[in-house]
Formats: structure tokens, sequence, C-alpha cells
């Protein structure tokens, strides 16, 4: 896609600033990035995580994969009552979706995953609990949707399609754009 994702632009705007601003719009301020070396010493990521004030945590073995990432993430979130949980390989959800999650967060083992015409979307907002046990989860022999499986799941159902997307691919990605750009 010629560049690292979360620097991808629509519009000017890339996707890791549409990702802060929509949180910072819905009164999130304590975020967190998780970020590889290349991407930390990155000047336009840095640029853009330094303007909004964002820590950025440094993963040092992406080769550890996604569960390291995770384990990482929930570490360095254990003072808060919930993390969101957001892949840079799906479109930040609007202010307004990351409010109404949030309502949803009503008890510490909970967990609230978007529900868009019978597909479970992004990102996932995680409670204090189940924060706590995956930070003290040992090895990376695990993966979030079953250690979730422990927990209550709770549903934010919601039309809005950007929920579910994923950027996977070239072709993925010329597909948001141009939806992007219609509106």
């Amino acid at each position: 896609m010629g560049k690292p994702k979360p620097l991808l632009q629509v519009k000017g705007i890339s996707l890791i600033e549409t990702c802060i601003a929509n949180y910072r719009s819905a009164c999130i301020s304590n975020i967190k990035v998780i970020a590889n070396e290349s991407l930390f010493k990155d000047s336009e990521f840095s640029f853009t995580t330094g303007k909004f004030n964002v820590d950025v945590i440094v993963n040092s073995f992406p080769e550890k994969g996604r569960t390291y990432s995770i384990k990482l993430a929930a570490e360095n979130s254990l003072s808060q009552e919930g993390c969101f949980f957001q892949n840079i390989d799906n479109p930040a959800p609007s202010g307004n979706a990351i409010v109404e999650m949030s309502k949803l967060l009503r008890n510490a083992n909970d967990y609230i995953v978007p529900f868009v015409n019978g597909i479970n979307g992004h990102p996932v907002l995680i409670g204090e609990s189940i924060l706590k046990h995956l930070a003290s989860k040992r090895g990376l022999d695990w993966n979030l949707r079953d250690e979730l499986r422990g927990f209550n799941r709770v549903y934010f159902k919601s039309d809005n399609e950007n929920l579910i997307i994923n950027l996977n691919t070239p072709l993925d990605w010329e597909k948001y754009k141009s939806s992007i750009d219609r509106v």
C-alpha cells in the first residue's frame, strides 16, 4: 500500500490521526498506541502522536505477533476501568460509536463488541478485570478471542459498516478510500 498502514491517508489525514481524533472527540484522553520500532522512528508518525500527546509503547518484538502487542496494551492499561483494543487494520469508529460503547461497559468482567449485520466488529472495549487477566498471562500461546470466552460479552448493535471493515489488502484500502471520498 506504499507506506505503513497508520500513515495511509484519506483526504490528507492519516489513519492514525483519524483514530486518535475520534477517540479524543469521545473524551478519551488516555490514549496509548502500540508501535514497532521502525514506525516509532518514522518522523510522520512521531509528529502525529506528539501533536496529540499520546503515549507510544514500543513493541520491540513484532515477530512475537499480535498476542504480544495485546499483552503490552493490557500491561500498560491496568489503571483503567476499560480499554479499547483498536487494530489499525480497522478504520476508527466515530466518536459517537465510542461513546455509546463506553456506556455499555458496566462491569469489570464485560467486553463490548460492535455487531453489524450479524458480524462482530472492531474495536473491542475490554473491562478492567479482563485487562488484569490478559496482563497476567504467561507465555504467548493464547489468543484474545479464546481468552474473552470466559467473560461477559455485550453487543453494541449498529448499522455502521465501518465497524466491520478490515484493511488487509490494497483492494480493501482502495474500496475504503473510495467510500470515504464519496462522503
